[in-house]
C-alpha cells in the first residue's frame, strides 16, 4: 500500500510567514500594490469623468476608495459591470503574476529547506515561469468574469425585454427558469471568486494552464469549503499582522511623523502583508491538494527527481485511489441526501433572492413586481399585468425553492440484483442448445 500523501506541517506556516519577509518578495509585491493603486486611479476617473487624483490617492486613499465606493453604488448594473470589470481584469493580471511568482519562490524555498532530499533547483524558477505561463496567467481573472459575463446575459436581456410595458413583464415571468438556471452559474462563479487566489499558486505548483488552474481553484474550494475557509482565515490574519504593527506604532510611538514617512510605512507595510498572505497561500494550496488528490506536498512540477526518495514507493495516483471496493457510495443514501438537503435548500433560496434583487437593480421600479420577499409585507407592488406576472413569479419561486426537499425525500429506485440460480439455469440452457 502507498503510504498516505501529507500536507504541510504546523511548523511549515511559522516558516513561510517568517520567509514572507524575503526583500525580493516583498518588492514583488510592492509592484503589485503600486499597479493597484493606478488602477484605482483611473478607475475613479472612468466614473468621475474627472482628472486621475493621484496625490490623494497617495495621502487619503482609504478616502478615496471609499468615494469610489460611493460612485460605484450610483451607477447602474451594466455600467458597474463595464468599467469596473475593466478594472478587475488589470488589477487581477497583476496579482496573478505576483501570486506566481511569490508561491514558486516558496515552493522552491521548501525544497531547499528540507535536508533529506538533495535540493537541485527545479526548472524554471519564478521568474522564468512566470515568463513561460504570461498569457495563462493574465487570463486567470478574465476567464472567471467571462463566463460570470455570459451567465449574466439571460438576466441582461430579461431586464430588456421587461421595458417592453406589461407585456414584457408575462413573457420574463414565463420564462424565469432560464434566468435562475443561469443565475445558479453566476452565483457559483461569484461565490469561488473567494478561491480565486489558488489560480496563480496552481500555475506555479503544477506549471499547468489556466484551465487546470480554474479547476482546481474552484474544485477544492467547494468540495472542502470548510476547511478551505479555515485556512485561508489562517493565512489572512497571519498576512494582517503586518500592517497592523505599522498602523499600531502610527498611532503611537510614531504619531508625530511626517505625512510622507505615515505614507511610505503603510505602504511598505501592506507590501510586507501581501508577501505573507502568498507565501502562507501556497500551504494553502498544498494541503488542499493533498486532501482532495492525495498528492504529496513535496511534489512540484520540474522537481519530481529532486523530492522523491529512491526508499519511497510513488504516491498513489488519483485512478489507483478510486478503484472500486464493492462497497455501496456513500453519497447516494438518504441521510446523506438529507445532509445534503440544507445547504442546497438555503442555497436555492439565496439564489432566489439574488435574482429577485439583481432584477430590480438593473430593471428600475418597471421590475419590482418580482421581489418577493423584498418588500416590507413581503408582497411586492404590482398591478394589472405586472400582477399577473408577479403571482407567475411566485409559482415559479415555489417550485425553485421546493426542488432541493424534494429530491432529498423521493425514494431512491431500488437497483434490480439478478438472482445467481436464474443465471446459472439460463448459462446452462444455452449451452445445451
Amino acid at each position: 500500500m502507498a503510504p498516505q500523501a501529507s500536507g504541510p506541517d504546523p511548523a511549515d506556516w511559522l516558516f513561510a510567514a517568517v520567509r514572507g519577509f524575503h526583500p525580493l518578495r516583498w518588492m514583488v509585491c510592492l509592484g503589485g500594490l503600486a499597479a493597484t493603486w493606478l488602477v484605482a486611479a483611473v478607475a475613479q476617473t472612468l466614473f468621475d469623468g474627472l482628472t486621475p487624483r493621484w496625490g490623494d490617492w497617495w495621502e487619503d486613499p482609504v478616502g478615496q476608495a471609499r468615494e469610489l465606493g460611493s460612485q460605484i453604488a450610483d451607477r447602474s448594473t451594466l455600467a458597474i459591470i463595464i468599467r469596473l470589470g475593466l478594472a478587475l481584469l488589470v488589477a487581477g493580471a497583476a496579482w496573478s503574476l505576483v501570486g506566481t511568482w511569490v508561491a514558486r519562490h516558496e515552493l522552491l524555498a521548501r525544497l531547499r529547506g528540507r535536508p533529506d532530499v538533495p535540493y537541485t533547483p527545479p526548472t524554471p524558477g519564478p521568474t522564468g515561469l512566470v515568463i513561460g505561463k504570461l498569457k495563462d496567467l493574465v487570463l486567470c481573472c478574465p476567464a472567471v468574469l467571462l463566463l460570470a459575463g455570459f451567465a449574466f446575459l439571460p438576466l441582461l436581456v430579461a431586464t430588456w425585454i421587461n421595458m417592453v410595458p406589461g407585456l414584457g413583464a408575462i413573457v420574463v415571468a414565463i420564462l424565469l427558469p432560464v434566468v435562475l438556471l443561469a443565475d445558479v452559474v453566476l452565483l457559483l462563479l461569484l461565490v469561488g471568486m473567494l478561491a480565486w487566489p489558488l489560480m496563480p499558486v496552481a500555475i506555479a505548483t503544477e506549471n499547468s494552464d489556466v484551465f487546470d488552474a480554474l479547476s482546481r481553484a474552484y474544485n477544492y474550494s467547494f468540495a472542502r469549503p470548510i476547511r478551505f475557509l479555515v485556512l485561508s482565515a489562517i493565512a489572512v490574519a497571519l498576512a494582517a499582522l503586518p500592517l497592523v504593527v505599522v498602523l499600531y506604532a502610527l498611532d503611537g510611538p510614531l504619531a508625530g511623523a511626517p505625512a510622507l514617512t505615515r505614507q511610505i510605512l503603510v505602504f511598505a507595510g501592506a507590501g510586507l502583508s501581501a508577501s505573507v498572505f502568498w507565501s502562507l497561500q501556497t500551504l494553502v494550496y498544498l494541503q488542499l491538494r493533498a486532501v482532495m488528490d492525495g498528492t504529496d506536498a513535496r511534489e512540484v512540477a520540474g522537481a519530481e527527481a529532486q523530492t522523491a526518495s529512491a526508499d519511497e514507493p510513488p504516491a498513489a495516483s488519483v485512478a489507483e485511489k478510486s478503484e472500486p471496493t464493492g462497497e455501496s457510495d456513500p453519497g447516494a443514501t438518504p441521510t446523506s441526501r438529507l445532509g445534503m438537503m440544507v445547504p442546497s435548500l438555503l442555497f436555492f433560496v439565496g439564489t432566489w433572492f439574488f435574482t429577485a434583487w439583481l432584477f430590480m437593480r438593473s430593471g428600475g421600479e418597471e421590475s419590482q413586481w418580482i421581489g418577493w420577499g423584498l418588500f416590507e409585507g413581503f408582497v411586492p407592488p404590482a398591478s394589472g399585468l405586472y400582477k399577473v406576472a408577479s403571482v407567475l413569479a411566485a409559482i415559479w419561486g415555489a417550485l425553485w425553492i421546493l426542488s432541493p426537499i424534494v429530491v432529498a425525500t423521493r425514494r431512491p429506485k431500488p437497483v434490480e440484483q439478478s438472482d445467481p440460480k436464474s443465471a446459472d439455469a439460463s448459462a446452462s440452457h444455452s449451452k445445451t442448445e
